[in-house]
């Protein structure tokens, strides 16, 4: 779903008919979606993925929808059900602060690629991502954008020592 204003009612009726999908999706986008509920919208898709049994899950894009700590903690605790879930996308999330990123370790193990462009991530956010990556040894992607995530070398020290790391 792609920048689609649905009623919370249709919103709802979309993740009931998913659930049923659980063992054929494997990719999901909620791309400019969620935050139009808020925070609802997010506890639906976190008990969404939270309720599937054995999902094949290897994508979820939630790019651009305002989510913001609180948003996130309901669709981690969804995601560490997703055990395939390899590759995610939280871009233009701006909400989303060094809390929230330190909120994802738990899916640091399994996850390959993690999509973090156009956010404010800062230096506390650099050094939570850094510390709870240290040691992986599953991801293969980080994308962040220099432009808009505001680093000094503070955070950049944080993930050198990740990539330094043998």
């Amino acid at each position: 779903f792609f920048g689609n204003i649905i009623s919370d009612e249709g919103f709802s009726e979309i993740c009931g008919a998913l659930v049923t999908q659980q063992s054929r999706l494997e990719r999901l986008g909620f791309r400019e979606t969620l935050g139009y509920g808020g925070q609802q919208r997010c506890v639906t898709v976190g008990n969404l993925l939270s309720s599937w049994r054995a999902p094949n899950l290897r994508e979820l894009q939630l790019d651009n929808n305002e989510i913001d700590d609180t948003g996130l903690q309901p669709l981690v605790t969804g995601m560490m059900n997703c055990r395939d879930l390899r590759v995610l996308h939280i871009s233009g999330n701006n909400l989303i602060t060094a809390a929230g990123l330190r909120s994802l370790s738990p899916l640091f193990d399994s996850l390959e690629e993690l999509r973090l462009e156009r956010m404010y991530i800062g230096d506390c956010g650099a050094v939570a991502l850094a510390d709870g990556l240290m040691g992986n040894k599953a991801l293969k992607f980080l994308f962040v954008d220099p432009n808009t995530a505001d680093i000094t070398d503070i955070g950049w020290v944080a993930f050198s020592k990740l990539v330094c790391d043998t």
